[in-house]
């Protein structure tokens, strides 16, 4: 069967003040409201436009998707901690260009201060507009020798700690132009950024952030990479200390994309299309 062509509606996501998404749908901004409901486009429009309608739906945080690269047996990294790099160059190419449709790129503080990362979008993507830097650091442990800091004004890059931390490592943090915020639990701090100006965070983990927004339902979006490699017991895996479900209860998200790359797998699910009636 022929596929149905495509045409690009970035000009329609920022008009109604989304940002760009790469995935766009064939429809126009004047057809949007009266042809969404319909089958057979409705599901396929809703995923690829998934977080600009979110946001307008749940106006209390962003939309917030997870990117993780693993192996087939779940880990995103061996048993001496290295994860560099588990997937391959078409994967990570593919992450630029992911990068450049969100508002913000977050991971947690010990992936910042190991894997040391730029959270930029580079490539053949250039994005409207640059995305923010967010690392979720409770204690505001980051310091001069991460380049997230040193580079903090001239890309925005915010920390999320938590009240108890130390006052002079935040002090450091802000005189270096890093913008803190101290929310009392995860939900005030998306909150918080949502009122910031982000409508659309890529969470790119580590695994502890992960987990612990995907078991407070704080996840949209799963961006999964799965390489053809096998690390092991002594890996360290992607979902530590998720709860458990028994089966006829456990949820079940919905596969929006699932497509090679090079050698790698990205499977792409929703928890939940945002359709008109849902």
């Amino acid at each position: 069967m022929a596929r149905r062509p495509h045409v690009s509606t970035r000009s329609v996501l920022q008009a109604c003040g989304a940002s760009w998404l790469p995935s766009a749908i064939p429809i126009s901004k004047r057809a949007a409201a009266s042809r969404f409901s319909n089958a057979p486009l409705a599901e396929e429009a809703a995923a690829q436009n998934a977080p600009f309608l979110a946001t307008r739906r749940q106006t209390d945080r962003p939309f917030v998707a997870l990117k993780l690269a693993t192996s087939i047996d779940g880990r995103i990294a061996d048993a001496g901690g290295s994860s560099q790099w588990i997937s391959g160059p078409e994967a990570r190419e593919h992450v630029h260009w992911l990068r450049a449709g969100f508002d913000a790129i977050a991971v947690g503080g010990t992936t910042a201060l190991t894997d040391n990362p730029q959270l930029t979008a580079r490539g053949g993507v250039t994005p409207r507009k640059p995305p923010v830097r967010i690392v979720f650091d409770r204690r505001a442990m980051l310091n001069l020798g991460v380049s997230l800091v040193q580079t903090a004004r001239e890309v925005p890059t915010w920390v999320v700690a938590s009240p108890e931390a130390p006052a002079a490592n935040v002090s450091v943090l802000e005189g270096n132009g890093v913008r803190v915020f101290r929310p009392e639990a995860l939900a005030q701090a998306f909150a918080q950024l949502r009122l910031a100006g982000i409508q659309s965070l890529l969470c790119e983990g580590g695994g502890a952030l992960g987990t612990k927004l995907l078991a407070e339902g704080l996840v949209d979006r799963l961006y999964w990479v799965q390489a053809p490699v096998w690390l092991g017991e002594g890996g360290v895996p992607a979902f530590p200390g998720v709860p458990a479900f028994p089966l006829a209860e456990a949820p079940r998200w919905i596969v929006v994309e699932r497509r090679p790359l090079g050698s790698d797998t990205l499977l792409v699910l929703d928890r939940r299309l945002c359709l008109p009636e849902s």
